[in-house]
Formats: C-alpha cells, structure tokens, sequence
C-alpha cells in the first residue's frame, strides 16, 4: 500500500499504478490455489477446504472446527 501511494503521488502512469492491488490479488490467489509443495500445502488446501465449508454451510450440519473459522475470519 505505501508504494502505491508512493507511486500515485509521484505521478507514474495512473493505469500502472491501479493495475497494482488487482496483480497483488492475482498473485495471492494463485499462491492459494498453487498445486505444487511450495509455502504449506497441506494447510492452503485445509484452509481451502475450509472455506469452502463455510460457503456451503447453509446446506448442511455445521462443525465446530467451521464455526470457529468464520467466526475467527469476520472478526
């Protein structure tokens, strides 16, 4: 966030500099979803598992350990 506003005031090409946050997101998200062994995978894909949890949680029993993610994620 600094070096975007860094560059916003620094009048760099404003498209440039909006393109930023929605690359970071980008990056993020595929570091997320990445397949490969890389940055804990086996947690990425319980956290995935978890999410996915609590988006569908209106069509089933809900446990404990969702509960207590959601809870923790909107606080």
């Amino acid at each position: 966030m600094v070096i975007h506003l860094i560059l916003k005031s620094n009048e760099v090409f404003p498209q440039q500099v909006d393109a930023i946050p929605g690359v970071l997101l980008l990056v993020f998200i595929g570091l997320l979803i990445c397949p490969f062994n890389i940055f804990y995978r086996s947690t990425r894909y319980c956290f995935l598992r978890v999410i996915r949890n609590i988006v569908f949680s209106p069509f089933y029993k809900v446990l404990m350990v969702n509960f207590f993610m959601a809870d923790q994620l909107t606080s």
